[in-house]
This record gives structure tokens, C-alpha cells and sequence, in this order.
């Protein structure tokens, strides 16, 4: 299976590197990153064209749009995205090493949308607690995250098959 990880950016020169860096760390790389800019007015266009250029195992495209905000920007990502599976991340988020991995395994076995927790704190990303791991789960327990526990589920901790978005026009 492909795999794109979508993600808007918008003025964040300071944390963008880290960011694409954590997607270069993971067990099972992406086979692409599309990082969406969402009009920054600051470095964060330079940075993500300097990493690009010194890193050549994943393929990274950077995709300019005038301020829209984030949901435009993510649309945008999507009709880019020529994976399989389609990850969302926020500029300033990171997955554990093993989110990618593990999140296929359970894609492969029929799971439709793979969801986690995640962190901003990329100190914790070698510990247990505060880094995102996969979930799967039926429908009634992923609707009690989404409607009670909402500190749980984040945009940035999801993994959908693209068939399934291109099929109910998510």
C-alpha cells in the first residue's frame, strides 16, 4: 500500500524541521509527505525546500495556496495525495515511530480509519505516554471518542483508506 501523509503548514518556521524529520524516523516511511502551505510569512516554505533537497528517501511535495486555513488546505492535500492510505498531521505534531507500520497492519486486515493519541512535546516522543499509537476500534467505541472524550481524538491521529474518502466524498 502507498502512503501519503498530508499536512498544513502555516507559519511554523520553528517546529517544521522536527516535524519532517519524525516522518523520515518512522519504521515504515511514507512514500510521500505533501506539506500544504497555507500562505506562511515566514520561513516555513524555505525550510520545507532546504530539507527536500538533503533528503531524497522520501518524496516531499510542497504545495503553496494563498491563506485559506486548514481544512482548505487539507482538501488540497487530498486531491494530491496519491496514496492508498492517507495520514493527516498537523505542522506541529509527530507520531510515534511505529504510527505508519502498525497503522498498514490494521489497514491490510480491513480497518478503514486507524486513529491514536498524539503529543506537541517532541521530549516525550521516546516515551510510552504522549506519542501517538494506533488504534482500532468498532464503530460504537470510536463514536463515544469522537462525541465524549474529545481531548482523545485530534486530527492529526488519523489514518483513513483513500477509497474510503473518495467513496463517501469525506
Amino acid at each position: 500500500m502507498k502512503v501519503s501523509v498530508i499536512f498544513p503548514c502555516y507559519n511554523c518556521e520553528a517546529f517544521i524541521k522536527e516535524t519532517l524529520e519524525n516522518l523520515c524516523l518512522q519504521t515504515r516511511l511514507p512514500d510521500e509527505i505533501i506539506c500544504v502551505d497555507d500562505g506562511s510569512k515566514d520561513r516555513t516554505t524555505d525550510i520545507i525546500t532546504e530539507f527536500s533537497n538533503h533528503h531524497d528517501r522520501v518524496a516531499i511535495k510542497l504545495i503553496s495556496q494563498p491563506n485559506s486555513g486548514v481544512s482548505v488546505a487539507r482538501n488540497n492535500g487530498i486531491e494530491h495525495a496519491s496514496g492508498d492510505v492517507l495520514f493527516f498531521l498537523d505542522a506541529d505534531d509527530a507520531f510515534c515511530e511505529c504510527f505508519i507500520e502498525v497503522a498498514l497492519i490494521k489497514c491490510s486486515e480491513g480497518y478503514d480509519c486507524i486513529y491514536g493519541y498524539f503529543s506537541h512535546d517532541y521530549e516525550q516522543l521516546n516515551q510510552d505516554e504522549g506519542t501517538v499509537h494506533p488504534i482500532c476500534c468498532d464503530k460504537m467505541t470510536a463514536f463515544e471518542d469522537f462525541t465524549y472524550n474529545k481531548d482523545r481524538c485530534h486530527t492529526s491521529a488519523f489514518a483513513y483508506r483513500k477509497d474510503i474518502i473518495d467513496t463517501f466524498n469525506i
